[in-house]
């Protein structure tokens, strides 16, 4: 288990690494960097302080967007998470794995193994477990920078100033964790409040992470200007690679879940356990085999493919009860990995859009068919420039998530009171100069322009467009939601795609990886300026 402040500095580190070949000239530059970002995370005071201000500025947040009791998260419409749930045992019977047993004993395993190491098996564990996300990152920049002579270097231990400050690290985490567990659980009983919650999380409030972030600029700055452009170069590749990754990552959880608890062979379970983790489960034994090399006991000890077998021969013979609790364990890790993910965030910020957002009172609606990715775009979004998400599904009617559950669609009478709804909600932000992010089909120009209001010199709406075996394809792996797959095409036919003298509107690839969407959407942001109060693209 890691601090966040070694993804942050892992991030920061990709962000710069070393190029050869026809970038060598900037080598020595980018060492200079990298050796100055080591220095500065390696000194236990200036450790202690960025872990304090990553806890403390999380505080705030829960504070902000939680309601504190049921009275509150009523009338304010957030989720509920009080300051005595934060403080209990993350790991104990009263935690995010509350109700399965056997998960509560596997954590603390895991918690008690890397914690009760030695500063150097700790280390060593770090260095393996960064070389083995290394080795998935290089290939991902080389092709995308098209240089395959691309290497990243060596990297030393950016982490070691954290055996000075083990129960700052570990309460730093548990709070992380115990607001993600519980935005999890609200998102199921109760979307609309931890849409709301969501929203004010991602916000974040002026000069959140600030110390974390000038550390990272005071390194950049002290590049040779020459080397800024391949440094952004390598920055806006970083940002996707490891976006991708970590959504590749989350996948493969779901797989691992999956093949556990629908398999009906042991054989089954291994296969598909096997193709999920791939070389992972490999490298992890190897690192622990090669970090606690005087351990004689433990799984360390035990061959991978024997510890797949043991583990899918105990999970064949789960019961229904057993199998909810396997799910909850799972619920758990993707919390816990969407924690570290959101540090790495802050890190990789590619575009810098804030001048074009901050302060306009802008409208950006992302529109389309279901399944062209509005949800997740707008979500993605909404973490990487830190303004709110409204999901507009969130705000149908019930009689209208009634209908659409038994497959019939909406006729233009229904949908008026909606757009009508999430319009002046629009105009709500407006007037406070506050930028938001909508997702809404929209699908003919006359729900758009009833969206776009009075505002039409600082709304942008932004057509996700997918083609309609893409949408298909997304729409079989969702559940749990009120709009039916075999309404799809009926959407395909009434779809108005925006014309070109349709005011502000922008059509973008949906169908590429997330972080592409959202690269794409941040470049067109940056390309904003304000004219005399009217936002001109350049």
């Amino acid at each position: 288990m890691h601090s966040p402040t070694i993804w942050a500095s892992i991030a920061a580190f990709f962000l710069t690494n070393i190029v050869f070949g026809q970038n060598s000239q900037c080598d020595q530059t980018f060492n200079s960097f990298f050796n100055c970002l080591s220095q500065k995370l390696s000194v236990p005071q200036s450790f202690q302080s960025i872990e304090q201000e990553f806890d403390s500025g999380h505080s705030t947040l829960i504070e902000k967007c939680f309601a504190s009791n049921n009275a509150a998260a009523q009338s304010k419409k957030q989720c509920l998470l009080d300051r005595s749930t934060i403080e209990t045992d993350l790991l104990g019977p009263d935690g995010p794995m509350r109700g399965c047993n056997f998960c509560q004993k596997i954590a603390k395993v895991v918690h008690d193994k890397y914690f009760q190491a030695t500063p150097a098996q700790r280390q060593c564990l770090r260095k393996s477990i960064l070389q083995a996300a290394v080795e998935e990152i290089q290939p991902c920049m080389q092709n995308k920078l098209h240089d395959f002579s691309f290497r990243i270097p060596s990297i030393p231990d950016l982490d070691s100033a954290s055996d000075s400050n083990i129960e700052l690290v570990k309460a730093s985490l548990k709070h992380r964790i115990w607001a993600k567990s519980r935005l999890d659980v609200c998102a199921q009983l109760n979307p609309d409040r931890a849409s709301n919650t969501r929203s004010c999380m991602a916000a974040g409030f002026p000069g959140m992470h600030g110390k974390i972030c000038q550390t990272i600029k005071s390194c950049k700055d002290s590049s040779s200007p020459s080397c800024q452009s391949r440094y952004n170069e390598l920055q806006r590749i970083a940002c996707t690679c490891l976006s991708e990754k970590s959504q590749e990552m989350s996948s493969k959880i779901d797989q691992l879940r999956d093949a556990i608890m629908t398999s009906t062979s042991t054989s089954e379970c291994s296969r598909r356990v096997d193709a999920a983790a791939g070389s992972w489960k490999n490298k992890l034994l190897d690192s622990l085999k090669e970090c606690f090399k005087g351990d004689q006991q433990g799984l360390s000890k035990i061959p991978a493919s024997k510890l797949v077998e043991i583990g899918c021969l105990r999970a064949t013979q789960l019961s229904e009860s057993g199998k909810k609790q396997m799910a909850i364990g799972f619920r758990f890790l993707r919390n816990f990995l969407d924690v570290f993910a959101s540090v790495m965030a802050l890190s990789v910020h590619d575009v810098d859009v804030s001048h074009a957002i901050s302060g306009k009172g802008l409208t950006l609606i992302l529109m389309g068919v279901s399944g062209s990715g509005k949800s997740t775009i707008g979500r993605a979004l909404s973490l990487k420039l830190g303004i709110p998400f409204l999901d507009g599904d969130d705000y149908h009617s019930a009689f209208n998530k009634a209908k659409m559950c038994r497959g019939e669609p909406l006729s233009d009478e229904e949908r008026a009171p909606w757009l009508s709804t999430i319009s002046q909600l629009a105009q709500q932000f407006h007037v406070k100069r506050q930028t938001v992010i909508i997702g809404c089909s929209a699908l003919k120009q006359q729900y758009r322009q009833c969206l776009v209001g009075q505002r039409e010199q600082t709304t942008w709406i932004f057509h996700l467009h997918v083609p309609l075996e893409v949408a298909e394809a997304r729409l079989r792996c969702r559940t749990g939601h009120f709009f039916k797959s075999w309404l799809l095409k009926s959407q395909y036919e009434i779809l108005e795609h925006p014309s070109p003298d349709e005011f502000h509107t922008i059509t973008v690839d949906a169908s590429q990886p997330i972080t592409a969407v959202v690269n794409d959407i941040c470049a067109f942001l940056k390309s904003l300026n304000t004219n005399a109060g009217k936002i001109e693209q350049h």
